[in-house]
């Protein structure tokens, strides 16, 4: 099971790697909510990667609300595993900061803030909730 298990997730890494149908990733989140659960260990070793990958779709400006509020919801789920990385935690929510900065020195002109800043800040609520 443990060599299954290694499979599956080497299969979940190259789909976030390659996929373009957004339609897949609700689905792929439910399958790696299952895994965590199931195979918690190996879980954790890929947890950042897929964190990494989950966020940069939630940062999508065209992902649909829906699928978006699929991912915000998974990351209270993966509680455990936020709580047992608090150095990637922190270094995640650095990057957060610091990407919002640049976002806004960038945009510093606009009337408005642009779009993707509440993306950030809806983001980096979903991860400290």
């Amino acid at each position: 099971l443990k060599d299954c298990g290694k499979n599956l997730f080497n299969c979940m890494t190259n789909f976030f790697d390659t996929t373009i149908h957004t339609n897949m990733l609700k689905p792929t989140i439910e399958i790696l909510l299952l895994l965590s659960k199931t195979h918690p260990d190996q879980f954790k070793q890929n947890f950042e990667d897929y964190i990494d990958r989950i966020i940069g779709w939630r940062l999508d400006e065209n992902l649909k609300e829906h699928i978006n509020s699929a991912i915000g919801k998974s990351f209270t789920k993966f509680g455990p595993f936020w709580v047992s990385l608090p150095s990637f935690c922190s270094s995640l929510l650095l990057n957060f900061i610091n990407d919002i900065f640049h976002l806004s020195e960038t945009e510093k002109n606009r009337r408005s803030p642009p779009a993707k800043l509440y993306r950030y800040l809806y983001c980096i609520s979903d991860v400290i909730y």
